[in-house]
């Protein structure tokens, strides 16, 4: 039996600090098959540009600004939709404000190195996914001894959208040697770049994705499957769990009917 990988899908800003949005987004993720619904959050946008230097995202970073309150209406829409909801956060306090209506708590890859902010949710009891983007495996090893069984690392490539020769799927199996729980936080354009990543043994998958009306002035935008997109993103996905099966070398069902050929000693 093939392992099941768990897709995220991931919406960035593209609901514009809109309550009715997120209600559409999580519908159109229902109907293309994702897992997991999510979200990012942060309490002050002003907070974040001080701590990771980035003034010029200070408008971005505004649309991740809703109101707290909205989470329990956003984590019921989910639990209808039968999927789960996730949510990102960045500011130290801030998981602890979600972790009531999350049922997984992500780490973004400019706060992989925090090993304190890391640690800090662990009281929270939550599963948490670390992105790595822009990390090295020795940085990576050292994220390692932070985390919990249950715990997942995600290879990623910090550039949005990222070119199809540079996103290093090769790195998931590398990464296996150093965490058991292993996916990738996907930013490229490729449909089937989720698909490649199981073949080299990712069991989680997170994918921008976005309404077919979304502002193309948007910022994640061009990083964020159209819903017919994201669907064949998901399609392909569970195909190549199919394809990679279990991974154990036996003969197959379909090779029965030549099992009475085969040359004996």
């Amino acid at each position: 039996m093939s392992v099941h990988t768990m897709i995220l899908a991931e919406p960035g800003s593209t609901a514009e600090g809109d309550l009715d949005t997120f209600f559409r987004l999580i519908e159109v993720a229902a109907e293309c098959g994702a897992d997991v619904f999510k979200n990012q959050w942060l309490s002050s946008a002003e907070r974040l540009c001080r701590q990771r230097n980035a003034s010029e995202y200070l408008w971005s970073y505004r649309k991740l600004e809703f109101p707290l309150e909205w989470h329990e209406q956003i984590a019921r829409r989910c639990e209808a939709a039968g999927i789960a909801y996730a949510c990102s956060t960045y500011l130290r306090g801030d998981a602890s404000l979600v972790a009531p209506w999350a049922t997984l708590l992500k780490i973004a890859s400019f706060e992989s190195s925090d090993q304190l902010f890391i640690t800090q949710h662990h009281d929270l009891k939550r599963p948490i996914i670390v992105s790595t983007g822009m990390a090295s495996e020795v940085e990576i090893a050292a994220l390692a001894t932070c985390l919990r069984p249950g715990d997942v690392i995600m290879h990623c490539v910090s550039s949005y959208p990222t070119p199809d020769e540079e996103i290093n799927i090769g790195a998931v199996h590398s990464l296996l040697h150093i965490w058991p729980a292993v996916g990738l936080s996907d930013h490229t354009k490729n449909s089937i770049t989720g698909a490649l990543a199981i073949a080299a043994g990712a069991t989680w998958l997170e994918r921008h994705y976005r309404l077919d009306d979304t502002d193309p002035a948007n910022a994640d935008y061009e990083v964020a499957s159209s819903p017919a997109l994201f669907k064949e993103y998901v399609r392909l996905a569970r195909l190549a769990e199919q394809m990679v099966g279990t991974g154990m070398k036996r003969a197959m069902p379909c090779e029965e009917p030549m099992l009475k050929y085969r040359v004996r000693p």
